[in-house]
């Protein structure tokens, strides 16, 4: 009997081969290509990469240290007028509005501190929260923020020369006369609850 030739199966196009294109060469092909290469080219080559790092690298905007002298300059010019209001008594602004202003500005300038130190480490936010000093030289030296850096130094101008100029009014004084009534009061309460307990 005559056998009949069994039919051929196609391919399917998933089992088709597709041709390669250029692939990439192995680690150590090209580790030899680059220790054969010339001096120039290495330098070329060099100088590309730094370039395209460079250009990545380029902050926004300016340069971190333009911005931080702007912001500073800023600062100094707001913080500066809330001073000269004060001292030459001019009648533009009340007394209560000069008061707040300063008040808003500082408490703004340390607020600010607090949630970037917040955002950049856990610790450096709670230090900066509790300790307010701290908090000034975080923003001034830790801060990855440029325009808060300037903010920061135009805060310590500020505190000093009004400390010096109004020495009877100034927000370092007046912070540091609250906290000390508030430490005499409470440790009076105290004292007062320990003195009833024992009698």
């Amino acid at each position: 009997m005559d056998e009949k030739p069994r039919p051929q199966l196609k391919p399917s196009p998933k089992l088709a081969f597709k041709e390669k294109g250029e692939q990439a060469p192995p680690p150590v092909q090209r580790h030899k290509d680059e220790v054969n290469l010339s001096k120039k080219e290495k330098k070329k080559r060099k100088k590309k990469n730094e370039v395209t790092l460079s250009k990545e690298a380029r902050p926004k905007g300016g340069s971190s240290f333009m911005q931080t002298f702007l912001s500073f300059l800023f600062g100094c010019a707001v913080m500066g007028l809330l001073i000269y209001h004060r001292t030459a008594e001019l009648s533009f602004l009340a007394e209560d509005q000069i008061s707040f202003a300063r008040w808003i500005l500082v408490i703004g300038v340390f607020a600010a501190i607090i949630v970037e130190a917040f955002i950049q480490d856990m610790l450096q936010g709670i230090l900066s929260l509790f300790f307010p000093p701290y908090s000034v030289v975080y923003g001034l030296f830790f801060t990855d923020s440029p325009p808060l850096r300037g903010l920061s130094a135009a805060l310590i101008c500020f505190l000093s020369v009004e400390a010096t100029m109004l020495p009877n009014d100034s927000v370092v004084i007046s912070s540091y006369n609250a906290v000390n009534e508030w430490y005499q009061g409470t440790m009076n309460v105290l004292l007062d609850k320990e003195e009833a307990g024992f009698e």
